[in-house]
């Protein structure tokens, strides 16, 4: 499995990969670290790009020794570009099947709402994506008896979904609930009896 893990090189960044080196992964899956360093923001300052991208290299390679230790095969980079397209292209050049990204919370309305960058690689993807948010009480991001949902309507696509994370690496102890979309909602049609609509729904 090829995972790749988009990361802005700050210190929080240091959360998502935690996340992924104690999750239980297939054996020979291979990591790359990736930061996309959007050059707009140097125009008047090249000096202080060429700064920018050599800290966030040391980041990556500090976060990626993390990943060797616990045995797992990883690559880093650091390119030029836009974050949004940037990301994109290097998960569909390495042929990611799964990619890990974070989303900025400023605050309690931001955390319903994901960042402009998370939300458009979100749609594009070529592979399933997971964004990673940081806990709201400080512990850990994965832990023991995790819960994940999935919500589903019946579709081809919702079997997919279910399909992969059924496959996917959980803890141990972990639960998922599937909640499905109602296939005849209450008081759409008011002439059905209450016993009949909860059949048609099972």
């Amino acid at each position: 499995m090829k995972i790749l893990i988009a990361l802005d090189a700050t210190p929080p960044c240091a959360k998502i990969v935690e996340e992924a080196v104690n999750r239980p992964w297939p054996s020979g899956s291979a990591f790359f670290l990736l930061h996309v360093l959007d050059p707009f923001r140097f125009v008047k300052a090249p000096i202080s790009l060429q700064r920018a991208r050599d800290a966030a290299r040391v980041v990556l390679e500090n976060l990626k020794q993390d990943l060797v230790d616990a045995g797992w095969k990883t690559e880093t980079d650091v390119v030029l570009g836009h974050p949004r397209s940037g990301i994109l292209k290097r998960a569909t050049s390495w042929k990611a099947d799964f990619l890990m990204l974070g989303s900025n919370d400023l605050g309690p309305v931001a955390r319903l709402l994901l960042g402009s960058t998370a939300q458009s690689v979100l749609r594009r993807a070529p592979c399933s994506v997971e964004i990673v948010r940081p806990p709201a009480n400080g512990k850990r991001l994965l832990a023991a008896g995790m819960k994940i949902l999935v919500a589903t309507d019946g579709s081809e696509y919702s079997r997919i979904a279910l399909h992969s994370v059924a496959s996917r690496p959980w803890p141990k102890g972990g639960e998922v609930l599937s909640v499905p979309e109602p296939f005849v909602p209450i008081g759409v049609f008011p002439y059905f009896e209450l016993k009949e609509i909860e059949n048609l729904n099972t």
